[in-house]
């Protein structure tokens, strides 16, 4: 073996070994801008899942609140009042923290 033929195919797996480097890069800068992507669509989703409630819902919610209070508390007859008030708090407090529109 001579040394040009030595030298050629050191040049020629440089080449390639820089080829398959570029490439490796190359998948690496695809897979990291797809994974940011479907970062960015399942926060888009997450922002858009709720970002309204009828009136209806909210009253349907505070009921269904309410009933859990009551439930928490073997039902002790009285304490309706108490308990739709505490549920309403808890439900419009929830409201405003997901910055949700209550609509008609």
């Amino acid at each position: 073996m001579s040394v040009k033929s030595s030298k050629k195919k050191a040049a020629a797996k440089k080449a390639v070994s820089k080829k398959a480097a570029a490439k490796k890069s190359v998948k690496k800068a695809v897979a990291k801008k797809a994974s940011s992507k479907k970062a960015a669509v399942k926060k888009s989703v997450a922002k858009k899942a709720v970002k309204s409630l009828s009136y209806q819902q909210r009253y349907q919610m505070i009921s269904e609140a309410a009933y859990l209070i009551a439930e928490k508390q073997s039902f002790v007859p009285g304490n309706e009042m108490d308990n739709w008030l505490t549920a309403e708090q808890q439900i419009d407090g929830w409201i405003k923290k997901e910055k949700i529109k209550v609509t008609e």
